[in-house]
C-alpha cells in the first residue's frame, strides 16, 4: 500500500482521530485533575506520550521512516503525467 495512493484515506483517518482527541482531552483531562490533582494529571500525560511514543517505534514499520529516495521521485512524476493525459 502506498500512500500517494490512499492519501485521502490517510488524511481523513488522521483528521478524524485529531478531532476525536480535542473533542476528549479537556474531559479527560479534567477528570484526572479532579481526583489526582495537577501534577498526577501532568505526570500521568507524560507517562501516556512516552508510551505512545515507544508504541510507534516498535509497531510502525521502517519504511514508513524511509527518506524520500530519487527512484520514488521518478515513479510519482510518472503518475502525474498518466493522470494528466487521462484529464485532457
Amino acid at each position: 500500500m502506498k500512500y500517494p495512493e490512499n492519501r485521502e484515506k490517510f488524511i481523513g483517518l488522521g483528521e478524524a482521530f485529531s478531532g476525536v482527541g480535542l473533542m476528549a482531552g479537556p474531559g479527560i483531562a479534567g477528570v484526572l485533575y479532579t481526583y489526582f490533582g495537577y501534577f498526577n494529571a501532568f505526570f500521568g500525560f507524560v507517562i501516556f506520550i512516552a508510551l505512545s511514543g515507544v508504541f510507534c517505534q516498535v509497531f510502525i514499520p521502517q519504511s514508513m521512516n524511509g527518506s524520500y529516495s530519487e527512484e520514488d521521485e521518478g515513479e510519482e512524476n510518472e503518475n502525474m503525467e498518466r493522470t494528466s493525459d487521462k484529464e485532457a
